[in-house]
Formats: structure tokens, sequence, C-alpha cells
């Protein structure tokens, strides 16, 4: 039996996007995505979170900030409702090394979870840039462009002359769950 998943971008998708963000207290959730998250578990989504963070290759972000967002950030969410089964977090700097993880390659998605393996063909990816449109794309999975926050908007109007681009606009994660 497989199962199906929603692999969420963090800022800019959850989160307001903040550039480098390397202080907990930032951390605000956007207006609909405790609710959006709740829903996509009510439709038997597993959801992970699936997030480049250049950052700390780049020496904006140490490790230690990085964890101290990402405990914010669950606190956050948990206060709301809502548990990730997991976050995947690839840290390395793009202009230096060619990893496998760094989106929109498929490296920091798991294949199964607990056993089961993960249906892409029924699972989701949502979030604010084109990377995250191609990760859906590389794993054959419904992909979500959140426009009204982010780099959502930026993103949409640069695709604008892609007639067929392959991916569904919404406004922010509660359409993502509306339409899963």
């Amino acid at each position: 039996m497989s199962i199906k998943a929603a692999f969420l971008d963090r800022d800019g998708t959850i989160i307001v996007e903040q550039n480098y963000l390397n202080d907990p207290a930032l951390v605000k959730l956007l207006p609909t995505s405790a609710a959006a998250m709740l829903r996509l578990r009510e439709k038997g989504f597993l959801l992970f979170i699936v997030s480049n963070q250049s950052g700390v290759a780049r020496g904006f972000i140490s490790p230690q900030q990085l964890e101290a967002v990402h405990r914010e950030f669950e606190k956050r969410l948990n206060a709301a409702g809502v548990t990730i089964d997991g976050a995947f977090y690839c840290v390395h700097d793009p202009k230096v090394e060619k990893c496998p993880c760094r989106k929109p390659a498929t490296g920091m998605v798991p294949r199964e979870w607990k056993g089961q393996p993960i249906d892409f063909a029924k699972s989701l990816v949502a979030g604010d840039k084109r990377m995250d449109l191609e990760l859906g794309k590389n794993l054959g999975a419904r992909s979500f462009l959140v426009t009204k926050s982010g780099y959502g908007e930026k993103t949409r109007t640069e695709l604008a002359a892609e007639p067929d681009h392959g991916f569904l606009l919404v406004d922010d994660l509660a359409a993502v769950a509306a339409q899963a």
C-alpha cells in the first residue's frame, strides 16, 4: 500500500519570508498555513517540509540558528495543532556545491515513510519559487505555486510567458488544501 504526501516549502509558503531567517523570534506563520496543513492531514497527506537553506553555507545562518528557527517553527505549528512528519533542509551553496538534495533535485525527498512507499502521483508540492514547481515535476507530483506570499507573485510573473507550465496557481496553502 502506498501513501501520499504534501511536500511544502517553508519560507514564503508556510511562514513569512524573512530572507535568510536566522532569528527564531521572527518566525511568523502565514494566516492560512496552520488550518491548511490540518486540512491536508485530514485528507490523508503526510506533511513534509522541504527547504533550501543555503544561508548556512554562505555564512548568513549558523547551523545552530537554523536548528533554533526550526524548533520555533515547529513550536508555532504545534501550538496551532499541526504536527509535521519530517523536515528536510539543504544547506549547500548552489554556486559552489552541486548536490543531489538542493531543490529542484529530489535528493532530500523521502521515497518511503515508515516502510510504506510514497505515491508521488497522489502527492503534491507547494511553494513560492520555480524550484518548488520543478521539484514537483521531477517527482511526478502535482505542483502548486503559492502567489500571495514570499516570492510567489514574482515567480508567477516570470512564468507567465510559459503557456504550458504544468502547475496550479493558488493564493495560499488554504487553496492548495481545497484542491488536494
